[in-house]
């Protein structure tokens, strides 16, 4: 979830209705959903790529795209998590 200038999402966020997940809480998230998927399924992108001066107003991590990825693999490494491993 990216908070971006302009929407309807950028006024709950100014208002506290709404806040972007933390690296480690989408980690968490993409490694669950991530481990579901068929094999035979492609993962087209994890992280969306935008920067403060298109709009991005939060979460702050999301303009480093390399190392958000980073951080995302380094998670599913930590926690032995790969496409498909809880696939049922």
């Amino acid at each position: 979830l990216m908070i971006i200038e302009g929407t309807r999402m950028a006024r709950w966020y100014r208002q506290k209705t709404v806040s972007p997940l933390t690296l480690d809480a989408y980690a968490a998230l993409a490694g669950s959903m991530v481990s579901r998927l068929r094999p035979d399924q492609s993962i087209h992108r994890i992280v969306a790529d935008t920067r403060p001066d298109r709009g991005l107003i939060a979460p702050a991590w999301s303009a480093d795209k390399p190392a958000a990825i980073s951080r995302i693999h380094g998670y599913f490494k930590e926690h032995g998590i790969t496409q498909s491993s809880a696939y049922a």
